[in-house]
This record gives structure tokens, C-alpha cells and sequence, in this order.
């Protein structure tokens, strides 16, 4: 069945409107499964749980949920309102002027969390093509393995997914791609930068090759490298 909306950007980063495919092009099942999944691995990432928290966005409950660190929990009872429960007695230092420098702490991540990321910011950028571009571009064939990589039916193709170190905070959730381009070997690429909340992840939707990424400075990127064959294992810079 095709009866559901399915939302580019989450429901939980804010999106209730704004970036919506109609019912009809997304499957029922997909949508609140597969899709579903890969949309809260996005949402629960720990940088932008703080943000949904600090922003005061509130879930289908109508409850601001809290982000949980290891050293800490960040609340916001009410908009402009922010609470630090500090376990350890190290989640930040108070400079005594308001200023506050906080020291937040996360379990590791596994290589299946961010490929599941990665595969939610690759779904945001095909249904953006789908609503710029309309659906006989959005359906071409050549993003066959690009679908069946967002829905799960394909985990052993190559890919990446880098993430800027060095964030510029706001209240947006924004993203860009550049349809198409060409590599001087003739390789057919499609760039993409999501932006959430002053997070920058980039990625590239055709060729995916990781080799794309090696001249990406580690100091300023996380980069996620996934090799063909080799889902299972992420390369963090």
C-alpha cells in the first residue's frame, strides 16, 4: 500500500510539513519500517539529540526528550531553559562570568550506526531530487543501487560519509546537492551536503568510491569510509 506521507528530513529535527513526499511514491512498509529505522539512527545521534534538546523540539508525545551522555543528561523543562546533570563531576567548567565549557562524553559508536546514517542522509538526498527534479529523474535507473542501499536490500556496496569537526550552530535543517557532474575519467558524480543544525555531512550518491574522500583533511573531517564488501567496519579519521 502507498497511503503514507514520508518526510525528506525527519519528523524529529522539526520537519512536520515542509519537505513531504505525497502518498503514492513511498511504500507503507518502507516508510514506517526500513525508513523509520534508518531516520531515528540520524535523529538519536548524540550531537543532534543536544540539539533537539537545547532547541526544545518536542516528539509525537509532545515530550522534549532529553540527551543522554554518559556524564551526563541534558533537559529542557521549557523553551530557553537548559539543565546539566553532571554525574562525573567533569561534563563542563564553570568560568564563573555565565560562560560555561561543557565536556560531554558518548559510548562508541558502532560501524553499523553510521552506516545506517549514512544511508539516511542518502535517502534525504534522493526524495530532494524527487521533489526538485520530479519523479522520472528521481526513478532513472541509475539510482537503482542507490535505493536498495537506502532500504536496506544492498549493505555491501562501497561508500562514505564525512561530517565537518568544526560546527557553526543554528536552528536549520537544510541540505544541497550538485545534479550532476563529471569527473575528468568520466565518472558521473552527484555531491550532497546535509546540514543539520550547523552539522555539516557530505557524502555522493553515484559513485560512492571511498577513494573520493582520501583528500579530505582528517583534522578538520570524521571521515566514515565503507569498503566494498566490508559494511561491517567503518575507518574514522
Amino acid at each position: 500500500m502507498f497511503t503514507a506521507e514520508e518526510h525528506v528530513f525527519s519528523r524529529g529535527l522539526g520537519n512536520v510539513d515542509e519537505k513531504v513526499l505525497p502518498p503514492g511514491v513511498v511504500c507503507d512498509k518502507c516508510n514506517r519500517r526500513r525508513l523509520s529505522v534508518i531516520d531515528q539512527t540520524l535523529v538519536d545521534f548524540p550531537p543532534i539529540q543536544q540539539f533537539r534538546t537545547v532547541l526544545n523540539l518536542r516528539t509525537r508525545t509532545g515530550r522534549v526528550a532529553p540527551t543522554e551522555w554518559v556524564n551526563a543528561t541534558v533537559s529542557s523543562p521549557e523553551f530557553g531553559a537548559i539543565v546539566i546533570e553532571d554525574h562525573g563531576h567533569d561534563a563542563f567548567t564553570d568560568h564563573g562570568d555565565g560562560r560555561l565549557t561543557t565536556h560531554f562524553t558518548t559510548t562508541r559508536i558502532s560501524a553499523a550506526i553510521y552506516h545506517r546514517m549514512m544511508r539516511a542522509i542518502y535517502k534525504i538526498g534522493l526524495e530532494l531530487i524527487y521533489l526538485d527534479r520530479g519523479p522520472s529523474v528521481a526513478f532513472d535507473p541509475k539510482f537503482d543501487e542507490l535505493r536498495s542501499i537506502v532500504i536496506g536490500k544492498l549493505d555491501d556496496c562501497p561508500g562514505w560519509l564525512i561530517l565537518k569537526r568544526d560546527a557553526a550552530p543554528h536552528a536549520m535543517v537544510q541540505a544541497k546537492y550538485w545534479y550532476s557532474q563529471q569527473l575528468e575519467d568520466g565518472t558521473e558524480i552527484l555531491p550532497l551536503v546535509v546540514d543539520i543544525f550547523g552539522m555539516e555531512f557530505w557524502t555522493e550518491l553515484l559513485a560512492r568510491d571511498p577513494r573520493h574522500a582520501d583528500d579530505v583533511p582528517d583534522a578538520q573531517w570524521n571521515k566514515y569510509v565503507f569498503e566494498a564488501g566490508l559494511c561491517g567496519q567503518v575507518h574514522a579519521g
